[in-house]
């Protein structure tokens, strides 16, 4: 071969590698990323079913427990105890469910709202909990939920809801994504059901992947998902494909020009790859920008537009967790407001058939129904006010605080319980500063002590400091009773206590305190009995603690 021949060989080299190396790197790069994209977008669309799944469960667990209280229920089962089964009739339509059945301690069904073929089936279920199960009517089957509630030992409801379209079409709303019921006895249309698909898991089949949100074998359906390829794996690919063309038309044109078109294209590539590691790694603010009018300009516009649309998605689900989290509050607060409601009517009631009755002791009986009012509206506004104050608590002042001013605060205030022997503290931190909100963290610690004294008669409290070179631990330990098994499976659910008298906001409190203070509180039983107690602090505001 020439020198002439070798040059242009070169030359044909030199033109053809990088190309030929940029275009094998991006397209394995955008496969990856597409596969990457494709799963962190099905995986957190699987948590978002999860969180509005734990929302739902738990508001309709709620609604349908609520029904034994209905006055529709009560005497339903009065009229089975006198014998006067056949005058009793019961409508689910009416309480916004989709069935409704009585059942006697057996879970036998005695009445039915609209389903009298059930009369003298026993129901499956476990009482109080969720049953997922296929349910017949007079439309045919339907997947459901289903619960078991029992009103005494001797009758019970069977009630629930269909997930039928409406349902499935909130959840595809929810996901985006496509939402399929397949019941045990259709043709499967893969065999990934019932086999191998499992809830919870994602699994890739025929380039799209699935999962199970409900159902299962036992149930006899299956609620599936399935999340389609990233839509912009396809676009990759065909960026790919005209880049080559044009690199090989360039190549037969001239060699110059085709190093020069090869380089201008590498170095669109290269900012589409600077955006996308961008969005992989959260940043939805910086716009993408093309170096030239054309194709790659309309593809960094089409990328800009569809980045714009992932961060309003993504601020519209946190909008939408705060409101679930408020609405859940509210119906908390609902609840708890209902209970003093019911001694208030009594009261009433009472007092106004004694004043028509003209009894002797009207006085008494006035001067009792009354205490008894006053006692319950205190009661109803000291929810109030603490939810109030929950609700407007702001950021904390932080300043430079000595440790000893706090302990200082809490020896004064239980003078007479250290005196006693029932409160020991202990300082064994080094650090003497601490950068806090001193009031916020005195309120903490009292609303803390105060849980633990009042756990018992004779319960004895400790609160110890301790630090290392970037927190601050305080551990405050008790010899009482310990937590309930139900505030150690979710600890900060507002309005959840078992003190007689308590709000159930002093934990939630105390832990928006420290979150507030970059810090976490932890809750624990003691091996030897009692309750315990640790809060982490870091010694300098605005560094996240260790244990975060």
């Amino acid at each position: 071969m020439t020198f002439t021949g070798k040059i242009r060989l070169y030359l044909i080299a030199i033109a053809l590698l990088p190309p030929v190396l940029i275009i094998m790197v991006f397209y394995f790069h955008s496969i990856k990323q597409g596969e990457q994209t494709t799963l962190k977008d099905a995986t957190e669309r699987m948590r978002q079913f999860q969180r509005f799944d734990n929302t739902y469960q738990e508001e309709l667990h709620y609604r349908l427990q609520s029904l034994l209280d209905q006055p529709e229920i009560k005497n339903a089962i009065l009229m089975i105890q006198s014998g006067r089964i056949r005058d009793v009739q019961i409508s689910a339509e009416a309480h916004g469910i989709d069935f409704l059945e009585i059942l006697d301690s057996g879970h036998t069904v005695l009445v039915s709202g609209h389903r009298p073929g059930l009369i003298g089936e026993r129901m499956e279920g476990q009482p109080d909990r969720r049953l997922e199960t296929i349910e017949y009517d007079r439309n045919g089957p339907h997947a459901a939920y289903a619960y078991v509630f029992e009103a005494n030992n001797d009758y019970g409801i069977y009630t629930g809801v269909y997930l039928d379209e409406p349902y499935r079409s909130m959840l595809a709303e929810i996901m985006n994504t496509g939402i399929s019921l397949i019941f045990s006895g259709d043709s499967l249309p893969t065999t990934l059901i019932p086999a191998v698909l499992q809830k919870g898991r994602l699994l890739e089949h025929n380039g799209a992947l699935y999962t199970l949100l409900a159902g299962g074998e036992d149930a006899g359906y299956y609620l599936t998902a399935v999340f389609e390829e990233n839509p912009d794996r396809p676009l990759f690919l065909s960026l790919v494909k005209l880049t080559a063309i044009v690199a090989l038309i360039t190549i037969l044109i001239a060699i110059a020009i085709g190093m020069y078109i090869t380089g201008r294209a590498k170095r669109e590539i290269d900012n589409l790859v600077s955006a996308t590691s961008r969005i992989a790694d959260g940043d939805y603010t910086t716009p993408v920008m093309a170096y030239e009018e054309g194709e790659f300009s309309q593809l960094a516009d089409s990328f800009s537009d569809m980045t714009a649309r992932l961060k309003d998605t993504r601020n519209r689900l946190a909008t939408t967790e705060k409101i679930a989290a408020w609405k859940a509050i509210g119906q908390k607060i609902a609840h708890e407001l209902k209970n003093p409601l019911t001694p208030i009517e009594i009261s009433a009631d009472d007092l106004r058939r004694s004043y028509r009755e003209k009894r002797d002791d009207f006085d008494a009986i006035l001067n009792e129904t009354t205490a008894t009012i006053k006692k319950e509206v205190r009661r109803m506004t000291a929810l109030i006010d603490e939810f109030a104050g929950f609700a407007r608590m702001g950021a904390p002042k932080v300043s430079s605080v000595k440790i000893t001013a706090i302990i200082d605060g809490i020896t004064g205030l239980y003078a007479h319980e250290i005196e006693e022997g029932r409160l020991r503290i202990k300082n064994h931190a080094r650090a003497k500063q601490l950068a806090v909100d001193s009031d916020l963290i005195q309120q903490t610690l009292i609303n803390i002590i105060k849980n633990s004294l009042d756990s018992g008669p004779s319960t004895e409290a400790t609160i110890a400091f301790n630090d290392d070179t970037e927190n601050l631990h305080i551990t405050i330990e008790d010899n009482g009773p310990g937590f309930a098994q139900e505030i150690l499976d979710d600890p900060f659910v507002p309005y959840v206590t078992t003190r007689p008298g308590g709000s159930g906001l002093g934990l939630v409190i105390s832990q928006r305190i420290v979150h507030d203070h970059n810090g976490t509180i932890t809750l624990y039983n003691r091996k030897e009995g009692g309750a315990g107690v640790v809060i982490n602090l870091p010694l300098h505001h605005g560094q996240d603690s260790d244990h975060r």
